[in-house]
């Protein structure tokens, strides 16, 4: 199963010398002449709901390399391969070497934070640890319960 128990924002992750890193505003439209995303499976919301948005808005766009691994992201994004969003938690990974930029509002880009386990019971230590992890989400923010089979 895969349950959503949180989200929060992506964040635009630029180069430090990329021409938008100092200047920046949500307010402005990305040039996407070089997009880095992780695979789909490795975070299937987040680019999904990233591309459809894009799509939706007819923003043309063009992809550069696609990676496994979220800090695999910012690290091609430090060496100048491209730009990419992530989730805001990922912002202080290579602080010398890219800048964090919020998105727009309107752009309702966010990242799930995703509780996977399986439909069974593994009994009453997993039970509680699945009780325990929804509580802690529900003080943390606002929990969209979203579960679904896969």
């Amino acid at each position: 199963m895969f349950e959503t128990l949180l989200t929060e924002p992506a964040v635009l992750v630029l180069p430090v010398d990329h021409p938008l890193a100092q200047r920046y505003t949500p307010k402005q439209a990305v040039p996407l002449e070089a997009l880095i995303l992780v695979r789909r499976a490795g975070a299937p919301g987040l680019y999904a709901n990233f591309l459809a948005r894009l799509d939706a808005l007819q923003v043309p766009v063009r992809v550069v390399a696609e990676v496994e691994r979220m800090m695999s992201n910012i690290n091609l994004v430090a060496s100048g391969t491209g730009i990419s969003i992530v989730p805001a938690s990922m912002q202080g990974a290579h602080p010398h070497s890219v800048v964090y930029r919020s998105l727009p509002r309107s752009a309702g880009i966010e990242a799930p934070i995703t509780l996977v386990y399986r439909s069974e019971s593994g009994g009453p230590m997993s039970d509680r640890f699945l009780a325990l992890v929804r509580r802690v989400a529900r003080q943390l923010g606002p929990v969209r319960r979203t579960a679904q089979a896969r």
